[in-house]
């Protein structure tokens, strides 16, 4: 069975815009899964320049070498220094406030603006990544739509759902 795409998008793209609000958008947000790992690793260097920092200091008091000390005392406070200074660039992530994504999709017209104006692939990507599905009742000339905003990694609670559950959003829509 076809439907015209023009019948039913508009309506599509004005639910979508009611339930894709900056709350829950802001709450999909993920930090890089990686950040927290790499900060491990190098707090655990920097432990690690620490203890051997600790160790040069004794063993200038067990008579090892002035050379071998002194090379030491340049090159680890400034490897620890170094790692120390790459931390912060692994806290770079900071996710956008529901206001911050309200201003944004404002600035560019509003979210049925900014679907309206995107390309049909780009569209595409959207309803993909929204696990969005049509299926045509023919009988009463009704389209069911379905998002699974589940898939983008938020919850939102919608129409069909309770506050325990995670179900998708539903909505029939007339197709013109």
């Amino acid at each position: 069975m076809y439907v015209r795409e023009d019948a039913i998008v508009a309506k599509l793209d004005a639910w979508l815009a009611g339930i894709v609000t900056p709350e829950a958008l802001a709450a999909a947000q993920t930090p890089p899964a990686d950040i927290a790992a790499r900060d491990a690793v190098a707090r655990a260097k920097i432990a690690d320049c620490d203890l051997r920092i600790g160790r040069v200091t004794a063993s200038v008091e067990d008579g090892m070498p002035r050379d071998w000390i002194a090379a030491q005392v340049v090159k680890l406070p400034a490897e620890r220094d170094q790692i120390e200074r790459s931390l912060p660039d692994r806290r770079d992530y900071t996710p956008l406030t529901p206001g911050e994504i309200a201003a944004i999709t404002d600035s560019l017209g509003g979210l049925i603006n900014i679907l309206q104006n995107a390309s049909p692939t780009d569209r595409a990507a959207v309803y993909q990544k929204l696990g969005i599905n049509l299926t045509y009742n023919p009988t009463a000339n009704q389209i069911h739509a379905l998002a699974d905003l589940a898939r983008v990694g938020c919850r939102v609670e919608g129409p069909t759902s309770t506050p325990s559950t995670r179900a998708p959003w539903r909505a029939t829509y007339l197709a013109a």
